[in-house]
């Protein structure tokens, strides 16, 4: 079977190591850069294919440039190839080297496309790229080839942009805020102008900083120097390095950072909870201890801060002080807190609550067997217990253990207080009772056993009059048990909701 590789550059350098806090680059949903597909059946993409899944996991992308190099001295007309070596340049940010390459593709290019990459998705990731080094009208250029090539999401892009027109540094740099969120790479050209038309505005090295934390680190701290040179007191581009120092590994370079941003602003929140990250990362734990001791004199209900101090005082050795954190927490709703103790053999769960918290969590780290003794432990302390019901049902339908699943939703229905309900919808522990119906109506079905299909069937359409799939289901039982006339009036049903499955039957019956 052909095995194809197909990612976005923009996706990969999204999900670099040293990502700010662990989340995604904001996405650039105007001009989507195009996938790179590298095909298994070529011994020298399979080649490739292979490196790029060992250099995402590793971060060497010098693996990846090197291969991509060595497939384009063997072939050194295959558009492919560069377009490989731009996507692993790409991944090791280097943006100009990238739109080389991309730029060779395009001058190779002598069909309409290459592997599902046409010359306008080409022209997309150049605009991309060139926006990432900085230049405005160059991103813009690329966009107008694309669009003249039939690009959609080109000529969407003009026709959004239009009227932005920045005449000096302050608008570019305002503009730029406009699409920080979702056109990074297009907000940091803006401010690469804005820097170019006003060497000294502090603020727009501060931006693009923050934009190119994820981006580009090694020119995101060297924004910040600038920005700090040019605004000594600037407490928030001492937060942002210490934030990246932190995420590059740099424990005595963030510590320093987030000292000068909380001497500063002693009070913030912000630079208490850099201190805090910075002394625990430099196994500072004692200081650590006192910044969230602070934050919790700030924000006595945030659950988090009890969490992280626990976490600290158990570096020290306080175990005691630090189990009664994680119980406060607990408290305050925090159920990885409790979940923690339990699965660190610290403490025992106290009531029919505290195993029903265990067990939500024991489900959201898929151990259905501990989750199902957990939930019936709980059943055992408190046998009105809705919510264990509910969790233990959830267990039982996800283990295919259907029967069993409708016997604990009933009883935890019956039990019903609606806050126990209401908590479990939110948790996503009650199962679908549609959908129990449903399965268990298909299983007497295969097993033949039409009449108890039919009732299983007759409560899913009862419990959801609206949806199609119940009307198709039952219809197919008919069917097979003979009751034509009511198989085709729930066929109709079915695909008067749309059900296009029951509309085809309804045609090969005429």
């Amino acid at each position: 079977m052909k095995r194809t590789f197909a990612i976005s550059l923009l996706t990969l350098i999204a999900c670099l190591p040293g990502n700010v806090l662990g989340k995604p680059a904001p996405a650039h949903t105007k001009t989507k850069m195009p996938s790179v597909v590298i095909t298994e059946n070529d011994p020298q993409n399979a080649a490739f294919y292979e490196q790029a899944e060992a250099a995402i996991m590793s971060g060497n992308y010098q693996l990846l440039i090197d291969e991509a190099d060595k497939m384009i001295r063997s072939e050194p007309g295959n558009p492919e190839h560069y377009y490989a070596r731009a996507m692993a340049k790409a991944m090791a940010r280097d943006y100009a080297g990238s739109n080389e390459d991309l730029t060779m593709v395009i001058e190779l290019m002598d069909k309409k496309q290459i592997n599902g990459i046409t010359k306008d998705d080409v022209w997309m990731s150049i605009a991309d790229m060139t926006f990432l080094i900085g230049n405005v009208d160059g991103g813009r250029k690329a966009i107008s080839k694309a669009a003249a090539l039939g690009n959609a999401k080109a000529k969407s892009w003009i026709e959004l942009h239009r009227t932005d027109h920045p005449r000096n540094a302050h608008e570019f740099f305002m503009l730029a805020g406009k699409y920080k969120n979702d056109e990074v790479p297009y907000a940091l050209a803006l401010l690469s102008q804005a820097i170019k038309l006003q060497p000294d505005y502090a603020e727009a090295y501060y931006e693009r900083g923050v934009a190119n934390s994820t981006l580009n680190p090694g020119q995101a701290l060297s924004d910040f120097d600038k920005a700090i040179a040019l605004k000594p007191g600037f407490t928030a581009a001492f937060s942002q390095r210490g934030l990246v120092r932190r995420l590059q590994g740099d424990a005595p370079g963030s510590l320093l950072d987030a000292a000068a941003a909380n001497r500063l602003e002693p009070t913030s929140i912000e630079t208490l909870q850099n201190l805090a990250m910075s002394h625990a990362m430099a196994e500072n734990h004692a200081e650590a201890i006192k910044s969230y001791s602070k934050l919790i004199e700030l924000e006595p209900d945030n659950a988090g801060y009890y969490v992280l101090r626990a976490m600290a005082k158990l570096k020290t050795g306080d175990r005691t002080s630090a189990i009664a954190d994680y119980r406060y927490a607990s408290d305050l709703g925090n159920e990885y807190a409790l979940f923690y103790l339990y699965d660190n053999g610290l403490v025992k769960p106290r009531n029919a609550e505290e195993l029903c918290k265990i067990g939500i969590m024991l489900v959201n780290n898929s151990r259905d067997s501990e989750a199902i003794s957990t939930f019936s432990k709980a059943i055992d302390a408190d046998p009105s217990c809705a919510i264990a019901y509910y969790g233990r049902a959830k267990v039982k339908y996800i283990t295919e253990n259907t029967e069993g699943a409708l016997m604990d939703l009933r009883k935890a229905m019956e039990l019903d207080a609606k806050v126990a309900e209401k908590y479990a919808d939110n948790r996503g522990l009650k199962p679908s009772l549609v959908m129990i119906y449903l399965n268990l109506g298909r299983n007497r079905r295969s097993a033949g056993r039409m009449q108890e299909a039919l009732g299983y069937f007759d409560k899913a359409v009862e419990q959801t009059p609206g949806y199609a799939v119940s009307f198709y289901e039952r219809g197919l039982t008919r069917a097979s048990a003979g009751m034509a006339q009511g198989a085709i009036e729930d066929m109709m049903k079915a695909a008067n909701l749309g059900h296009q499955a029951a509309a085809s039957w309804l045609k090969e019956k005429r």
